[in-house]
């Protein structure tokens, strides 16, 4: 019998191809059944035109066997394609409920109202990551979401100056002196270094002053390249690395607290020099994730404390607790939201009974009361270091950074007696005017009821400030209890008559007695 390709491979007749055909293994085997044949191969014969029919059945086959193989290759991929995904998702939905279940409360639960967080018994936010591994806001995921394309849009409009306000200052319109540390405190006190660099002075242990330094930076660029990047107004007179000065200020620091790893708030140009003028052996607290970056500088992993929100350690008599915050972090392109961000909480020993709160980069939560959590659990606070600057174009910064009027907002959320405007007036980093975010401050105090120049106030580059007195004192018992201003000139007359009174009795008696 002739083979099927002994068939193809010949020139035969039409009668003879037919006949061939019909006893050929193609036509008795399904599985190898291709085309389904007529009933008269004649018929099949006749409808093909040309020359060399059996090279033209030979092409008309392979077609057909290459469709047919096409078509049954695709459906089995999709099927195993569908149950990859399948898979893939129920191993994806197990990691992510074992990676961010890890030190939870027992009584911690998902809220998809408010962006599927996690969050405690009372609603305060948890630390939450994504189904990817990066942390995310538990009240608004949607704002650590920047895309690429609207940073760009942001570049694009900045590129062709949208700032209605002077972005660098002129000689003499940004006040700098050199910082000095104070030897003796009253209840804290606050030195602003630039930026996001403070120095927050409060009691410790055995009534001994412990310096806490913010997000320390003092180089010339908020930049991972030197020579390019956001360049410093003024150089940090006293503390700028290489500075004499560094060591009068540095060599004092004994605590150091990081909110992100931005390049404006953590620099390590300024850690180095912070380490090569203190002999303190200088005690770090970090967000996780940030131990990583200062322990590869060449900081000993046991002067690195690393904490989650709401998590507390205690140093030198302070305890120091991490609270949540509204930003995001990223060193390079690749490494977006892989730490954590946030802000701090100093609290002195209970006999001093005095807080203080730095908050971090952040914005203003729509609709959630962050900071009013913060102030419940931790607050009332004596002295606040809170940002009002880099907050132009509100499209793009107002999920990030809060502007002087959110500023305010939360130094009233979180009861704050005294509070120290910082993250401005150093850096070109937004698009509004360098001194703008005072400016706008003076209207946002006005508007709030906000005493400018005792509850939020403004300084120049070293200079500091400290708690506010006492607001009661003798005279303000008096006003008190004589109800006004007005009733206690009344009680001051009063007073004088009552000795001029006095002193005439005294006279008369002298007269009695003829002295």
């Amino acid at each position: 019998m002739l083979s099927s390709f002994t068939l193809l491979s010949r020139r035969i007749s039409p009668p003879s191809f037919c006949s061939a055909l019909r006893s050929s293994p193609l036509a008795r085997s399904p599985a190898r059944t291709y085309v389904s044949l007529p009933s008269n191969l004649e018929q099949l014969w006749g409808a093909i035109v040309g020359g060399d029919t059996v090279k033209r059945a030979k092409v008309v086959r392979v077609k057909f066997a290459q469709r047919f193989k096409k078509s049954r290759t695709r459906q089995r991929l999709k099927t195993a394609s569908t149950k990859l995904q399948k898979t893939h998702q129920t191993f994806r939905e197990y990691k992510y409920s074992r990676s961010i279940s890890l030190n939870l409360p027992i009584s911690a639960s998902l809220n998809p109202e408010l962006g599927s967080g996690w969050f405690d018994s009372t609603g305060a936010p948890l630390v939450t990551k994504s189904k990817n591994g990066r942390y995310v806001i538990p009240w608004e995921t949607e704002a650590t979401k920047k895309s690429f394309y609207s940073f760009l849009g942001w570049q694009w409009e900045r590129f062709w100056g949208t700032s209605e306000g002077k972005l660098i200052p002129g000689e003499g319109e940004l006040k700098v002196v050199k910082p000095v540390l104070p030897e003796e405190i009253e209840g804290g006190y606050l030195t602003w270094l630039g930026h996001a660099s403070a120095v927050f002075s409060v009691f410790g242990e055995d009534n001994k002053i412990v310096h806490i330094l913010t997000d320390p930076h003092f180089t010339d660029r908020a930049s991972p390249v030197k020579g390019v990047g956001p360049k410093r107004f003024r150089k940090c007179v006293g503390v700028e690395e290489g500075d004499e000065g560094l060591e009068e200020v540095g060599g004092r620091v004994d605590v150091v607290v990081i909110s992100h790893d931005h390049f404006d708030h953590l620099d390590f140009g300024s850690l180095e020099a912070l380490e090569k003028n203190n002999n303190k052996k200088i005690q770090y607290f970090v967000p996780l994730g940030i131990k990583a970056l200062l322990t590869r500088s060449g900081i000993p992993s046991t002067r690195v404390t690393e904490l989650g929100w709401w998590d507390s350690s205690t140093h030198l008599g302070i305890k120091i607790t991490c609270t949540p915050a509204q930003h995001w972090s990223s060193r390079t392109p690749w490494d977006r939201n892989k730490r954590l961000w946030c802000g701090w909480v100093m609290q002195s020993p209970d006999d001093k009974n005095s807080s203080f709160y730095y908050t971090g980069d952040t914005g203003l939560p729509r609709g959630f009361p962050l900071f009013e959590m913060i102030g419940d659990r931790l607050g009332p606070f004596e002295l606040c270091a809170i940002p009002i600057g880099a907050y132009k174009p509100r499209w793009f910064m107002a999920s990030q950074h809060c502007d002087p009027s959110g500023a305010v907002r939360i130094h009233k959320a979180v009861r704050s007696r005294r509070t120290v405007a910082v993250h401005w007036g150093t850096f070109p980093l937004a698009d509004e005017g360098w001194d703008e975010p005072r400016t706008d401050l003076d209207m946002a105090c006005k508007d709030e009821g906000v005493c400018r120049e005792e509850e939020f106030v403004t300084l120049g580059h070293g200079e500091g400030i400290g708690v506010r007195e006492e607001e009661v004192e003798e005279d303000g018992v008096y006003d008190f209890l004589m109800g006004g201003e007005e009733e206690e000139e009344d009680f001051e007359e009063l007073e004088e008559l009552e000795e001029l009174e006095l002193r005439e009795g005294e006279e008369e008696i002298r007269e009695r007695q003829g002295i």
